[in-house]
């Protein structure tokens, strides 16, 4: 923060008079991905294994790149987009993909075949500040629980959360980090427990969103808000975003059909 009234104490803290930061416009949040992320945000998805979570991130990321919001209908300023995919190989992503024209704001970042064995954490983070000095400004990372056994130790996660959190005040970029969702009852409504490392990665996170299974059909999803900072919940268990997966210009995609009450999708107990 360039405020005239700040100061630093043992430079651990900015202190501002709180009209100061009133007045600080280029500090404004705006939407990134309406209404689930923002810019400037770390924040993240969960789901459970195979319901289509990176198909949904790499929707998000094409979106961003574009500046076209396909769930919305929203237009804003398309950034660079760095995907880091720790989940396809470049044959899967090109055999799910087939036929798709992407945005040349789109990056895919995957690992050296010589280097999987080493990727971790660390590294990756590494690799996440160095496209932040190259100019990204949207990094996504699918997901963290490849990276590490250690998703729910706290001393691992904290440390990474508060680094991570640091680079993005400093280059101004937005994270969406994805993680799985523990074996769960489709009895229950998705909550901030269910995201694997729950306890830190919620907290700590500015914005969180899940993807769910819908028990009414097979082929059905539905997206629900989970944690959100600025803004209100649009998408609770009162109404969440409910539709199917499409192949839509050569691009498989999450494609909204009605807002309904997660209770209609859940097992009957």
């Amino acid at each position: 923060m360039n405020y005239k009234s700040v100061f630093t104490y043992n430079q651990t803290v900015e202190v501002a008079r709180a009209n100061a930061v009133l007045a600080a416009s280029e500090e404004t949040v705006g939407s990134l991905w309406s209404p689930f992320w923002n810019d400037r945000e770390i924040s993240v998805l969960f789901s459970e294994t195979n319901v289509g979570k990176s198909i949904l991130a790499t929707q998000i990321a094409q979106d961003i790149a574009s500046g076209l919001n396909s769930i919305t209908g929203l237009q804003t300023r398309p950034r660079k987009v760095v995907y880091f995919d720790y989940e396809l190989s470049d044959a899967q992503f090109r055999d799910r993909y087939a036929g798709a024209v992407f945005s040349d704001n789109f990056y895919r970042a995957v690992p050296f075949d010589d280097s999987i064995e080493f990727l971790t954490l660390e590294s990756a983070f590494n690799d996440m500040v160095n496209e932040m000095e190259n100019g990204a400004e949207v990094l996504i990372v699918d997901n963290i629980t490849y990276l590490t056994s250690s998703i729910n130790d706290a001393s691992v996660m904290l440390d990474l959360l508060k680094r991570l959190k640091a680079k993005v005040k400093e280059y101004g970029v937005s994270v969406l980090l994805i993680t799985h969702t523990p074996k769960r009852s489709q009895k229950d409504i998705l909550t901030r427990a269910d995201a694997a490392g729950s306890s830190y990665l919620l907290n700590f996170c500015d914005s969180a969103f899940a993807m769910g299974r819908s028990y009414l059909r097979t082929d059905c999803r539905y997206i629900k808000q989970i944690k959100n900072r600025v803004g209100e919940f649009t998408y609770t268990e009162k109404n969440v975003l409910v539709g199917v997966f499409q192949v839509v210009d050569g691009m498989l995609q999450f494609l909204p059909v009605v807002e309904q009450s997660e209770y209609v999708h859940l097992e009957p107990k």
